[in-house]
């Protein structure tokens, strides 16, 4: 038996079709309706596919009749006036292989389609089985607002801009170099935090033009030059009373020597008195002693009535360092003799200053201006420079407490070891930087 599968739009044109193409002996066996899927889901078309066969030759293949061409003017409907009761029974086999219990049925015979199509004009609905695609822009946008497929969804979605994500690998790997010097100098923790938030707001500012490894240390080294201050007015001018405080061990007494004897000698030299009010022996000796070397009057005092007249200015004194004592990190409250004292001077002539030690830890120095927390600190004095190769420590806090530092001092000599602060003693020992800091500093 030979087996005949016709594919057309609709039921009635695959009969149809069926029967041009082999004549009147076919017989439909099975009916399969088919949805052809259009692009992305739209303009969808529904097929119908008959399987039919022939009852006058089981052996031979059924001879294919090709389909006289039809001469198309213009295009007209086409319309197949098939007997309803036969359309029926053809219904009726399609569901139910040969109904009847024997190869045969009733056989269509279609009426006779015209070779020439009239020349009339084209109607509306000369075509009725193709179906019309209305899509407007609302119902576009509606169906494509859904998740996209997987190609582009791996190629689009939840992926960061590659421009972007440049920029910040560039900032991440300065801030980073930058922490790395500032950890390298022994920087506070609060100081590093300041520090890296405002690089790497002026990094982002300056984007995409990220700057060069040698760019970004000028940046780095301006940024922490100009956290610090160096005050040269107290230097210059210092106060007619002159008031040192420090922790013990801090060089304070030395350090009050050097200074009085920096401003006794020179070009203009000033008339300098030492007034020791420190209770320890030991550093009332060395007081004394220190003076007397360099020509120093020097007092030591342990009254209020001794005050008065020690603190006098201009009786012979244009200037007076007042060496303090010394205070113990332990202690939670500075001597109150001292204060006491100190109230006895004039204090719109009065200022203090305060010795840190180079080497002192960054939690230690904030303890020790814990304990002196009473007094209005005007600048800081660095001691015992020599003794190491990162200032981190001291820049840290006079960048917290908003200090200026007024000298610096290297060693044990007198005078020759105190210096008036400047950039090149402050900064130019940091570490971690590939350029010239000498020549960087002096521009």
């Amino acid at each position: 038996m030979n087996y005949i599968t016709v594919v057309a739009a609709s039921f009635e044109e695959a009969v149809f079709k069926a029967q041009q193409q082999y004549g009147s002996g076919i017989r439909v066996l099975s009916r399969k309706d088919i949805t052809e899927k259009g692009f992305m889901g739209l303009g969808s078309k529904t097929k119908c596919e008959l399987t039919c066969f022939l009852v006058n030759s089981e052996s031979e293949e059924p001879e294919k009749k090709e389909p006289e061409p039809v001469k198309r003017n213009k295009p007209q409907p086409v319309t197949h006036e098939i007997d309803e009761n036969l359309m029926r029974r053809f219904e009726r086999e399609a569901m139910t292989p040969d109904p009847d219990g024997r190869l045969g049925g009733v056989v269509v015979e279609p009426e006779p389609v015209s070779e020439s199509l009239p020349d009339d004009d084209v109607s509306d609905d000369a075509f009725p089985s193709i179906p019309t695609l209305n899509i407007t822009l609302g119902s576009a946008s509606a169906s494509y607002s859904e998740k996209p497929s997987s190609l582009y969804e791996n190629r689009y979605e939840n992926k960061p801009d590659v421009v972007e994500q440049k920029k910040t690998q560039r900032v991440d790997e300065l801030a980073e170099k930058a922490e790395n010097i500032l950890r390298l100098n022994d920087f506070s923790e609060k100081y590093v935090k300041w520090f890296l938030g405002e690089i790497r707001q002026q990094l982002e500012a300056s984007l995409p033009d990220a700057p060069s490894n040698g760019e970004f240390e000028y940046i780095v080294l301006n940024k922490i030059v100009s956290s610090v201050s160096t005050d040269n007015s107290d230097r210059v001018n210092p106060p007619n009373l002159f008031a040192l405080l420090g922790s013990a061990g801090s060089g304070k007494t030395t350090t009050i020597a050097k200074i009085a004897a920096l401003y006794s000698q020179g070009e203009h030299p000033r008339k300098v008195r030492i007034v020791s009010i420190a209770q320890g022996q030991s550093n009332r000796d060395l007081t004394v002693r220190t003076g007397k070397a360099m020509s120093l009057a020097v007092s030591c005092l342990s009254e209020e009535n001794e005050a008065y007249s020690a603190f006098r200015v201009g009786d012979g004194n244009d200037l007076i360092f007042i060496d303090t004592d010394a205070v113990h990190i332990s202690s939670s409250l500075y001597e109150f003799r001292t204060f006491n004292l100190l109230n006895c001077c004039d204090k719109s002539n009065l200022k203090y200053f305060m010795t840190v030690p180079a080497t002192m830890k960054s939690s230690d120095i904030e303890k020790v201006f814990e304990i002196f927390n009473a007094y209005h600190i005007s600048g800081i004095i660095v001691t015992m420079s020599d003794m190491t190769t990162t200032m981190g420590n001291i820049i840290s806090l006079c960048h917290e407490k908003k200090l200026p530092v007024i000298f610096i001092a290297d060693g044990r000599r007198i005078p020759k070891d105190i210096h008036g602060a400047s950039s090149s003693l402050l900064f130019g020992g940091l570490k971690g930087f590939s350029i010239d800091l000498s020549r960087a500093l002096d521009r």
